[in-house]
Formats: structure tokens, sequence, C-alpha cells
């Protein structure tokens, strides 16, 4: 199977012979492929559907449109399609970035992906795009699947909030970040990010969906600063990246920021509890550090 759909992809896109090619797995990463060809490497990615690669095409050629640098070009196929059908499948081809994962809880490191995504968001500011996308992982629908696990939690004193309590948490988070009209990666945390030539690349557009600016902002934030960081070196990292975002792109509202980071970690404390693959340990430990990195956050930011 992989051997004919790798085959095909000379019938779909001008490119010189294919020397190897191997698969990549990586988490919950969609099946991905490195393929090797005579001049050039290239990543072959399975899309959800065609809007998915109708919208990643578009972002990323508007941003690259702009002179921003910061994602990865998604080539055409021979016809000018953003994508190619295999069986009952599609995928696109993009240029291989060689690279690392950024270092996390690294000051420099924060304020390059400060830099990438402010510029990111700048070339999207005056986007007409259309998505049709919605948000997989919506606040209220993983609170609903997550809520009786809670309650067994609360009951044996293993979280501080009561079912009510999250309640009300989720209806002043969903109140505070509805109704909003920009574009945003949605799924903009460092597993989406390579550091490459001394600049941050950001890959991997497939959850992307009218939000507001203020989602991906936390989720970069968020996921580049270790969770057990102490709240000391945590100011410092936050800060850093609030200053360095505020000169390269709008200036940010850090009270806003805190609600954004808010909704960020309780939408993986519900995740967590969704999980199939976890442990009731593993569950309880990963919901603490949640908890207790947004009490720090709070404590920085309120």
């Amino acid at each position: 199977m992989n051997k004919l759909l790798i085959e095909n992809i000379y019938e779909k896109y001008p490119i010189d012979d294919i020397v190897s090619y191997e698969e990549i797995k990586n988490g919950n990463t969609a099946e991905t492929f490195l393929i090797n060809s005579k001049s050039k490497k290239w990543i072959l990615r399975k899309l959800k559907d065609k809007s998915q690669g109708d919208a990643e095409f578009t972002i990323t050629n508007h941003i690259l449109s702009k002179g921003v640098n910061c994602v990865s070009p998604i080539v055409p196929t021979k016809d000018g399609n953003p994508y190619f059908c295999f069986g009952k499948s599609y995928y696109n081809l993009q240029e291989y970035i060689n690279g690392m994962a950024p270092k996390v809880s690294d000051k420099q490191m924060i304020q390059e992906i400060a830099k990438s995504v402010a510029h990111m968001q700048d070339a999207l500011s005056d986007s007409d795009i259309s998505i049709k996308s919605k948000d997989r992982f919506d606040l209220i629908n993983l609170w609903e699947k997550g809520k009786i696990f809670w309650e067994e939690q609360y009951d044996n004193g293993k979280v501080p909030y009561s079912d009510k309590e999250v309640d009300e948490i989720v209806k002043e988070l969903y109140l505070k970040t509805a109704g909003n009209n920009e574009i945003v990666h949605g799924d903009l945390g460092i597993w989406n990010m390579i550091w490459t030539n001394d600049e941050i690349k950001i890959i991997d557009f497939g959850e992307s969906r009218i939000d507001d600016y203020y989602f991906d902002i936390a989720g970069a934030l968020c996921s580049s600063i270790r969770y057990n960081e102490d709240i000391k070196k945590m100011n410092e990292l936050c800060m850093a990246f609030v200053y360095t975002y505020s000169q390269s792109g709008f200036k940010i509202n850090t009270s806003k920021l805190l609600t954004y980071i808010q909704l960020w970690y309780w939408r993986g404390t519900f995740s967590v509890l969704n999980s199939e693959k976890l442990n009731i340990n593993k569950k309880e430990t990963m919901i603490k550090l949640s908890l207790d990195v947004i009490h720090k956050y709070n404590a920085i930011l309120a």
C-alpha cells in the first residue's frame, strides 16, 4: 500500500526520482512520510478531508505572499491542486524543513517563538480566507464528556473544585472567548514548530479555524515553558514572550492573555479526563500539574 502511494506521487507532482522513503510515527501525528528524492526531501501528509487541504494551502500561501517565511510551502500538483486523492484519502506534499524541536524554558527560544507567531498573525490580519472547520476540542463538549470522572475525583479528594464550580469556570471562559473572527493555527504548541537557521518555522495548519489570535499566543507561550518551572523563572520567560511579541505585533493585553491561558489548560485537563490511553494515576498527575500551572499564571498575570 505504501509503495503504491509513493509511486503515485510521480504522476501527481513535478519531483525527481525518489531514492527512499520512511513513515514517520510521532504521537498523534496523521499518516506522514519522509521522502528523499535525488535533489530534495519532502513531507507527505494524510489529510482529514479536502477542506483541510484547501485551508492549509490557502493560509500558507497567503502568509508567504506577505514575505513572511515562517511556514513551509505546500507543493501544488501538476494540475495546480493543493492535494491529491489516493483511494479514499487525501494527501499533500510539503518541502521538508531540516531542524529540531525548540528547547523549552529557554529565553532566547521563547523570544524567537514570539517573533514567528507575531509575524504569522500580522500576515493573516488582512486575509479574507473562509474557513469552515470547527473546534474539535470545544471546551463545553470536553467537559460534558469528562464530568463523571471529575465528580469521582472530587469525591475522592483528588481535585479541589466540585463539578458545580467547574461548570461556572467553563461558563465564564466560554463567554469571555466567544464570538471571534480571526484565523488561528488552532494547535500552536512547540510540537508544531521547528527551529532551523536561527528562526522558528510553524507547521501543520490542520486545526486552523476562526477564533482569536490570543488562543494561538497562549498555546505558543504555554507549550514553550515547562509545567514544573518555578514561578520566578516562569515570570521571566512569560514577560520575555509578551515583550518580544508586542515589539513585533500588537501590544498584548495580559488580562486577556490570562483568560486564554486558562482556556488552554482547562482544555488540556478535560482532554486528559477523556483519554482512553492514560491510566487513572497518570490522569491524576497530569490534572494536578495543569491546575498548579494555572495558579502560577494567575499569580503572574492577574
